[in-house]
């Protein structure tokens, strides 16, 4: 799932995210406008602050293929 979507279907806000990963609310609003991908220890706060719905693969346009 991409990181906006996350945001709008659980109504968080870009600045509600900064807040509770202790990171800068630039840096968020470039992860969800997809104009950055996060560094590895980032996006290990993102996968864990998203409970796994947001992945690094989503970042990377790759989807999981279910066989």
């Amino acid at each position: 799932m991409k990181l906006k979507i996350f945001l709008d279907t659980k109504h968080i806000s870009i600045q509600q995210m900064a807040n509770d990963l202790n990171l800068p609310y630039e840096y968020i609003r470039r992860y969800v406008n997809e104009n950055k991908i996060p560094r590895p220890e980032t996006m290990a706060k993102i996968v864990a602050y998203t409970k796994g719905e947001v992945t690094a693969n989503d970042f990377y346009n790759v989807e999981s293929k279910n066989e």
